[in-house]
């Protein structure tokens, strides 16, 4: 157990779990595996399976190296460290030759986290070797979520500043009050602020944007990044022209340019963290079920999904590929689907924001 799960509660612990019974889940679909098995087969520790999968707490009787006496001992259900939960995905993803399926790895935002593991290693490698590659692969993850977690503290401390009356962030660390700084200030300060959290690899979004990119993207396949979106819908949007970021593009060019419109809680309250590979921030992983992977609805006749979308007049339509000729049907479930997501996709938002150190809200 990490300093960082130490001090967790019961039901974040228990939510943890869960994740990463999903994990293991998904490392054996057919169920025909054993867990030594798996564990041979991507060169994991012998029971490194086994014991994270406990779910109960196990008394047991261990000898004290002091007293030489017995002691009662209890071992807690144990909580995979999210390094190693992502190190693992990775072995078990393999650039989609292994068990992983590119919609496991999309939906928990493991994208740029399993790459250092896709390391196509050569024959003949002793055991140190490959030890010592396992153990590079995981400090760039390692390295990649403490950005993450760095992200965050940023991200949530210009909130709080800018709450507290004051500009998000200041170079000298000597911040103006926002009552006292022009308009000119606040957006250098805006600027300041979103380019330390983009050093870290992460960006702040308006949630409607990043839904809107996630519901339009192909969880099983090549799919465009959240930068691949802004940067095509920079290049057509006026509003960006005038000033506007792509992060605020839903807030109308009028109100941007308002002299308070930056401290606003309507503004403010919006603001997600989108980590490097394009999910919302949580201090540990987290599912975000795209709508394609909810059941059909009842009724339909269609049962195929969106293969492609078209920009026409402006706007990106659906190109179903169905094997059906109802599309007021097909259309009436998208949405229906879509809602469910996006629902689900804030509810999950709004639960990491509440768990220490996590979300929007601080």
């Amino acid at each position: 157990m990490t300093k960082r799960s130490a001090g967790i509660g019961a039901e974040e612990h228990t939510r943890r779990q869960a994740v990463t019974t999903l994990l293991i889940g998904a490392l054996n679909p057919d169920g025909m595996k054993t867990r030594r098995s798996i564990e041979a087969e991507l060169e994991l520790p012998v029971n490194k399976l086994t014991e994270i999968c406990r779910q109960a707490t196990r008394k047991r009787w261990k000898t004290n190296k002091t007293t030489g006496a017995s002691e009662l001992v209890e071992t807690k259900p144990g909580v995979l460290d999210e390094t190693d939960f992502a190190f693992i995905a990775g072995k078990g993803y393999d650039k989609g030759r292994g068990r992983l399926t590119d919609k496991f790895i999309f939906e928990l935002g493991l994208g740029q986290l399993v790459e250092s593991v896709q390391v196509q290693r050569g024959s003949g490698l002793t055991d140190t070797e490959e030890a010592e590659i396992d153990e590079e692969a995981k400090a760039w993850v390692r390295a990649l979520l403490n950005n993450r977690h760095k992200a965050q503290k940023i991200f949530t401390n210009g909130l709080d500043n800018i709450r507290r009356g004051d500009v998000p962030w200041a170079r000298n660390g000597r911040r103006k009050r926002w009552a006292n700084a022009t308009s000119v200030e606040r957006r250098a300060s805006f600027n300041g602020w979103l380019d330390e959290i983009e050093q870290l690899g992460c960006r702040v979004l308006e949630r409607g944007e990043w839904q809107e990119w996630f519901e339009l993207a192909n969880p099983s396949g090549t799919s465009s990044t959240i930068e691949q979106f802004l940067w095509y819908w920079s290049g057509i949007c006026d509003e960006y022209s005038f000033g506007c970021p792509p992060w605020i593009w839903r807030v109308d060019v009028d109100y941007w340019d308002s002299f308070d419109a930056l401290s606003s809680g309507e503004l403010l309250d919006s603001l997600i963290l989108i980590t490097e590979s394009d999910m919302p921030y949580s201090t540990y992983h987290t599912r975000f079920e795209h709508p394609s992977s909810k059941p059909r609805l009842r009724g339909y006749v269609l049962t195929d999904e969106v293969t492609s979308f078209s920009v026409i007049d402006g706007e990106l339509q659906p190109e179903p590929d169905s094997r059906g000729d109802d599309i007021e049907a097909w259309i009436t479930e998208r949405r229906a689907r879509v809602a469910q997501a996006t629902q689900e996709a804030n509810a999950l938002i709004d639960r990491a924001s509440r768990r220490k150190s996590g979300g929007a809200h601080g």
